[in-house]
């Protein structure tokens, strides 16, 4: 994506998932220290989650290439004194055919995004949604569910790279980039159309015991009205 050789790229790349490490275990102590408490007591996990997946869907569009980025990928190759191998730094057009169509995107926005927004959406997505997965489940046996939650994110890092490496091989970041795109623009709306659903067990349960209470008094005025109405039919005769 940039021009870089592949040393440059391990090392570049590898800073910026180390600073996405830093804000991510910086996140995650937020929640340990204070944030956690605070979701858990005003019941904001549902928020919190929608707010994460924005994050990432943000990150997608701001770090998309699209056309009006100033410059294309490009490639070059160097070759080093006193060496007879050739080193190629960008994108490689004999291997990846969509370089020379493909924009770059600025890298201050891809290291910003990486680093900062991502990470923050990593933290603010995962940790409420399995908070919330526990309180829906409620005081129950949730081996089971829990065990298929983990096994679903575990079948999806399994395969997720195996797809997403071979598209981004054959039809580069432009169709990885959309998918997840659209994926997280249908999951979005979900969330908000679900938000009033999305609740914990033990608030159904208030619910239903709210809405028993209330039959249970409109039966006894029905009762009482009955009564009296009986009352004042035997006085009357």
């Amino acid at each position: 994506m940039y021009d870089w050789t592949n040393g440059q790229a391990v090392k570049y790349y590898g800073l910026i998932t180390l600073g996405q490490g830093g804000v991510n275990f910086l996140c995650n102590l937020l929640f340990i220290i204070w944030l956690g408490q605070l979701i858990g007591r005003k019941n904001w996990e549902r928020g919190v989650t929608i707010f994460g997946l924005s994050l990432m869907l943000v990150f997608h569009l701001i770090t998309f290439p699209w056309p009006f980025w100033p410059r294309k990928l490009t490639y070059d190759e160097i070759t080093h004194p006193n060496q007879t191998a050739t080193e190629i730094s960008g994108c490689y057009t004999q291997t990846y055919h969509w370089c020379s169509s493909t924009h770059q995107i600025p890298l201050w926005i891809y290291a910003f995004g990486m680093v900062v927004i991502m990470a923050i959406s990593i933290g603010s997505a995962f940790t409420p949604l399995n908070i919330l997965y526990s309180k829906i489940l409620g005081n129950t046996r949730q081996g089971t569910m829990t065990g298929i939650l983990f096994m679903a994110g575990s079948i999806a890092r399994t395969i997720g790279p195996l797809v997403v490496s071979f598209l981004f091989d054959h039809y580069g970041p432009e169709v990885t980039w959309s998918i997840q795109i659209i994926f997280l623009g249908i999951t979005i709306p979900i969330w908000i159309l679900l938000y009033g659903k999305i609740v914990p067990l033990n608030v159904i349960q208030s619910s239903k015991s709210g809405d028993c209470k209330k039959e249970n008094e409109r039966i006894s005025i029905r009762t009482k009205s009955t009564s009296t109405e009986t009352v004042s039919s035997t006085e009357k005769f």
